[in-house]
């Protein structure tokens, strides 16, 4: 598949073994029968299909391991970094000798140290707190607004037919190849994005292809190819209207609205 070694490196275990599934299809593409009478039986490309998508999704699960664990140590490294760039400390000078002739200019030079030292780390605590809380207040509006968004797209699936547990595997392996948040919002956003989580969670081709473009790139495309296909998904409702609201002792007749709460004398 045209993942394969993209960026010229080694291919790890599980790349090898999607590599290595891929040439047993390829082999296996013209089988001999088992009379013997050197007749090919036709190829099972649901199985080939099926088998490829495994082992796509067994690769990207592992690659997000290893991304994960690459952007943890990341962090460490830049959070070290920052705790030895401390702003220029500021000296606190000695208590003078009191029979030093400058003793009140030094005492006062000291207590401005104090001051100024004080308010510094008052400064420092202070920056910290807020840009811990910004951080945090911004990753909670963020986590609350794809969770609203995640549910409006598990409550559409369940009307059109799809299972919360069906729903939550399609998800996940959508969330394998789709990383960048505006394009995931860009999917959760639409109406019908269970049809699309649907229908790209079946097809690890296309999710390979849409991981390999830029995020605008990727919301045209799947704007224009794959939300058409995904709309094919969608179940025929039926057009039944709603039965007759029929009062008590009138038999036939249907209920006006308007005389909802009308009493007759």
């Amino acid at each position: 598949m045209a993942e394969e070694n993209i960026n010229n490196e080694t291919p790890t275990g599980s790349e090898s073994e999607a590599a290595a599934g891929a040439d047993e299809f390829e082999n296996n593409e013209q089988n001999v029968s088992p009379e013997g009478d050197g007749s090919e039986t036709p190829l099972n490309q649901e199985a080939v299909d099926k088998r490829i998508n495994e082992l796509t999704f067994k690769r990207h699960e592992e690659k997000r391991k290893r991304e994960a664990i690459e952007a943890e140590n990341e962090r460490l490294r830049k959070e070290i970094e920052a705790s030895r760039m401390k702003p220029k400390e500021i000296v606190i000078p000695p208590l003078p000798d009191p029979y030093d002739p400058e003793f009140e200019t030094k005492v006062k030079e000291r207590d401005q140290a104090l001051q100024a030292k004080a308010k510094a780390d008052a400064d420092l605590a202070a920056n910290r707190k807020h840009a811990e809380e910004t951080l945090a207040s911004q990753q909670r509006e963020r986590q609350e607004f794809l969770m609203k968004r995640t549910e409006d797209m598990f409550a559409a699936g369940e009307k059109l037919g799809i299972k919360k547990d069906e729903m939550a595997l399609a998800e996940q392996k959508v969330a394998l190849f789709i990383k960048d948040g505006s394009l995931a919002d860009f999917i959760l956003s639409q109406d019908d994005s269970a049809l699309i989580v649907r229908y790209l969670s079946s097809s690890a081709v296309e999710l390979e292809k849409i991981s390999q473009m830029s995020p605008v790139a990727a919301s045209a495309y799947i704007a224009t190819k794959i939300m058409p296909k995904a709309a094919k998904l969608k179940p025929d409702l039926p057009n039944t209207p709603d039965p007759l609201d029929i009062p008590k002792g009138g038999p036939g007749k249907k209920k006006d609205p308007f005389l909802t709460g009308v009493t007759f004398e």
